[in-house]
């Protein structure tokens, strides 16, 4: 604690949280509980778009737009084109 004191400009800050750290173990005051991050965020981002858009994506790829053209205007990484693509069981076109 004495190194706070004398080499750190947060000093009075982390003096503060301590307090409230100490006061909370003695319980005379409940700290919020803070959820858990997602541990993946890119498995969540699958969720942005809705069937509707990918069955527009699949139908539009299909009629010969491209992967990437397709993935610029869905705000999607090509490669989850691919992967949209492959889990309808259809095949993707080379460059």
């Amino acid at each position: 604690m004495e190194v706070l004191g004398h080499y750190s400009n947060h000093a009075r800050a982390a003096n503060a949280v301590i307090e409230l750290l100490d006061r909370a173990s003695r319980g005379e005051i409940r700290l919020p509980r803070l959820e858990t991050p997602a541990v993946n965020k890119t498995l969540e981002r699958s969720g942005r778009l809705s069937k509707a858009r990918i069955d527009e994506l699949v139908e539009r790829h299909q009629a010969g737009e491209s992967a990437r053209a397709l993935a610029v205007e869905f705000e999607v990484h090509r490669e989850t084109i691919r992967a949209l693509l492959k889990r309808r069981g259809l095949p993707t076109r080379s460059r």
